[in-house]
């Protein structure tokens, strides 16, 4: 079971089911919205995600044609990105995992628009653009 929140607690749910397409991506959209270096997402099945807690006051964004985050409102977490290309899945923040599953990235996407100042040391494989195109 996988279980995640926001910081401030306000939105959470659980995941009956294992993580697929985790990964680092270095986007500037992921960079700007997590402030950092890259933003590291796993998959999960739509049917295994489940929400704990009411979301009618959960905020949507939509940060491109295809893709939607939704944010808590309060703390500003990054909960969650829905992908129109990929329907039955959901992408959770892993940062914002409670649980203390063992969790390894599989890959970098979009290197080529990585920061400038970033040197990624490890040996993943590493793509220019989505590992999908």
């Amino acid at each position: 079971m996988i279980k995640g929140s926001c910081l401030c607690k306000q939105y959470n749910y659980e995941v009956e089911g294992e993580l697929f397409d985790v990964m680092h991506c270095h986007c500037s959209i992921c960079r700007k919205l997590h402030g950092s270096t890259f933003a590291t997402y796993g998959g999960v099945s739509q049917d295994s995600f489940r929400w704990l807690c009411d979301t009618s006051n959960l905020n949507k964004y939509q940060s491109s044609a295809d893709v939607a985050r939704y944010f808590c409102g309060n703390c500003g977490s990054l909960l969650i990105s829905i992908d129109n290309s990929e329907p039955n899945a959901v992408y959770l923040s892993l940062g914002l995992i409670d649980s203390n599953n063992f969790i390894r990235p599989e890959y970098h996407q979009f290197v080529a628009s990585k920061a400038s100042w970033h040197e990624i040391k490890d040996n993943l494989p590493k793509y220019d653009g989505r590992s999908i195109d």
